[in-house]
């Protein structure tokens, strides 16, 4: 549309612009009008609607975690923790270390999400 008007000089785009004011403007007085003179046609029935009990709730309150994690296997998880920082840590583990985080790139982030898992399964219990 801007490509078709860019054709237009600034005296044909203001009668452009009354023109379109003067048709928006008739078609708006006309639909007023013509509403206020004219018999009201049939209405369409407002009814209510019904919804579900549950409509307002997001669900999360009847939701309990599916993932438990025991005392056990969290000690193992912190065991392994330890031994990646000592590898991390020890300049000939380092290699090692980065083998193992190359080959398993979210490897640390799963330990430290189980981690704060049981920290927070703890804090409800």
């Amino acid at each position: 549309m801007q490509r078709q008007t860019e054709r237009l000089s600034g005296n044909g785009k203001m009668v452009m612009l009354v023109l379109f004011c003067l048709v928006t403007g008739s078609l708006s007085i006309y639909l007023f009008t013509s509403n206020l003179i004219s018999k009201p046609s049939t209405a369409i029935p407002v009814t209510r609607i019904k919804t579900a009990l549950s409509s307002g709730k997001s669900g999360d309150e009847n939701t309990k975690s599916s993932v438990s994690i025991t005392k056990h296997e969290y000690q193992r998880i912190k065991s392994f923790r330890d031994y990646m920082d000592s590898l991390a840590r020890s300049p000939s583990g380092k290699l090692i270390y980065q083998d193992i985080i190359a080959q398993r790139p979210g490897l640390m982030d799963s330990v430290a999400l189980v981690e704060k898992i049981y920290q927070l399964q703890s804090r409800k219990q």
